[in-house]
């Protein structure tokens, strides 16, 4: 399958889990939890080392992809937007890696 495939297909599942759970919508931590166990992967049954070294294996989505799927799914629709706290912290962390990114 190719990538863009897999990556139209977690935008699939990432837009279900998105309208199932709104939480989900404004963290990408707990929306990266449901799209594994969606996946079938029980992660309080892992420890950290074993799910890093064998998450390639497994052909499990980075929690990067996840949270590039969600971006993609609130650009698309507006009603899937997370509370506008929410939007106001991102957009301030948004800014602190940019003035990281510069060296200020």
């Amino acid at each position: 399958m190719s990538n863009s495939k897999i990556l139209r297909k977690l935008e699939k599942t990432v837009r279900e889990i998105m309208i199932e759970d709104p939480v989900t919508r404004g963290d990408d931590d707990i929306l990266y939890v449901r799209v594994l166990k969606k996946a079938g992967i029980e992660i309080n049954n892992i420890t950290a080392e074993t799910y890093i070294m064998n998450y390639r294996r497994l052909k499990l989505p980075t929690i990067e992809s996840v949270g590039r799927c969600r971006r993609r799914v609130q650009a698309k629709d507006e009603t899937l937007k997370p509370t506008p706290e929410i939007e106001l912290k991102r957009r301030k962390t948004e800014q602190s890696y940019y003035y990281y990114s510069i060296g200020k």
